[in-house]
């Protein structure tokens, strides 16, 4: 989330209209950047970083010493947010 910081940075606004750029309060705005990401979702990550422009792409492996379940079709899991 230092990408979503440094672009916020970048832009030259105050908190709450950076805050407002991105549709979200300040006081929530205040949380990512203080690092409290345990109060957002993944999803919530994810949009955020594409309102402020930037790409996102999500991917994972199994852990050392465990396999991933097979998904219907072998597809893999992945997910791309512009």
């Amino acid at each position: 989330m230092a990408a979503v910081r440094n672009r916020g940075e970048g832009w030259k606004l105050t908190q709450l209209e950076a805050a407002t750029r991105l549709k979200v309060t300040q006081p929530r705005l205040n949380d990512l950047l203080r690092g409290h990401f345990n109060k957002f979702s993944l999803d919530g990550l994810v949009e955020l970083a594409a309102r402020a422009g930037i790409k996102v792409k999500v991917s994972w492996s199994a852990a050392p010493g465990r396999r991933l379940s097979a998904s219907p079709g072998g597809r893999q899991h992945k997910r791309q947010v512009a």
